[in-house]
């Protein structure tokens, strides 16, 4: 009987002292990782996040390592993650290191629904190290499914799904509770074949159509017939409202780029002697299209002819050359002045 206590004593202590000498493995991990969605119902074409989060209940995160898999026919990676992610082709890997205070770190990846069905999304490895002691957390796994359901708006037979430049757009077939823009009126559209209803400008002849992009943000568009583009219908009020149209140029001294008016990205030129005035393309309410500078600062336009916006980049350059002519010239007559002024050395006689 005694016997018995002392081996039962003898394997309790042993017990207590395997659990001091490694704690990370005798206890229950302590690290977990958790997957969830936003938006929580997606449709083909839409983009969507996948939240990763890594949280420890004990030590500080000293180091994550953990690799990623999943269904690349029916979702694409787009972004997010910064460096510490790398992602390609249905399979990734997490490496990041955290700080004293870090007992929790979440990574927020963007993808696209390329096709309806159900995808897999799994973090199928990972080892969340202690920052202070060194010892394993844990090495939690996490797999969802992602239903993608068929496009929601061609399921309603309300919109048309058209491309520009690697872009999806839904344009509305009959717009409703939509305020027609000032100076427009209800007209019938022809789009892929198919009449729908726009706007139209009597006055200007310009045509829009409401619109839905892929991140589902409506607005009305500019639609130019002839080549089946969208544009976004931004304007300039300044005594009269003028429409920008995006800029279909090259020309010397300008380089073309994008900014941001009425919240919303447009290409413009900008001047490689930048002050503040950008070439944009625009139409006033009469219908008179032509090339403007823009006051980024006061938010104006001002009509400017070609060839005055390239002469005055010509002037510009001339000028700067002309000033560092004559800078060069006074510069060789200031050398030349001090050295003629410079005292000459007596000759000694012999």
């Amino acid at each position: 009987m005694n016997r018995i206590k002392l081996k039962s004593i003898i394997l309790f202590l042993s017990f207590c002292l395997f659990i001091g000498l490694f704690p990370g493995n005798a206890l229950a991990e302590t690290a977990q990782v958790s997957v969830d969605i936003h938006p929580q119902e997606i449709h083909q074409g839409e983009v969507f996040t996948i939240n990763l989060t890594f949280t420890s209940s004990s030590n500080p995160i000293g180091t994550i390592n953990a690799l990623i898999a999943y269904d690349d026919g029916l979702i694409e990676f787009q972004s997010g993650g910064s460096n510490t992610v790398q992602i390609s082709g249905g399979t990734g890997m997490i490496t990041d290191t955290g700080s004293l205070s870090t007992k929790e770190m979440i990574y927020s990846l963007k993808f696209i629904a390329k096709k309806t069905g159900t995808a897999s999304f799994a973090v199928t490895e990972s080892e969340v190290i202690a920052l202070d002691t060194g010892t394993l957390l844990g090495n939690p796994e996490k797999s969802i499914s992602i239903t993608i359901r068929p496009d929601g708006h061609e399921d309603v037979d309300k919109t048309i799904k058209v491309y520009i430049n690697g872009k999806v757009f839904y344009v509305f077939k009959q717009p409703t509770d939509v305020k027609l823009p000032e100076g427009f009126e209800t007209a019938a559209v022809t789009l892929q074949g198919e009449e729908i209803t726009g706007a139209k400008n009597p006055s200007t002849g310009l045509m829009l159509l409401y619109v839905a992009d892929e991140n589902l943000q409506e607005g009305w568009y500019i639609y130019e017939p002839s080549t089946d583009m969208l544009y976004p219908y931004i304007t300039i009020n300044v005594d009269q409202v003028f429409t920008l149209i995006p800029i279909d140029i090259n020309t010397g001294g300008y380089h073309p780029t994008n900014i941001e008016i009425n919240g919303i990205l447009i290409p413009v030129l900008k001047p490689d002697d930048f002050r503040g005035f950008y070439l944009v393309k625009a139409s006033n309410e009469q219908g008179d299209t032509g090339y403007y500078f823009y006051d980024e600062r006061e938010d104006t336009i001002q009509r400017v002819w070609l060839e005055e916006a390239q002469s005055e980049n010509r002037e510009v350059i001339l000028t700067i050359t002309a000033l560092a002519v004559i800078c060069l010239i006074l510069l060789l007559l200031i050398t030349l002045l001090a050295y003629s002024f410079r005292p000459k050395r007596k000759r000694r006689k012999h």
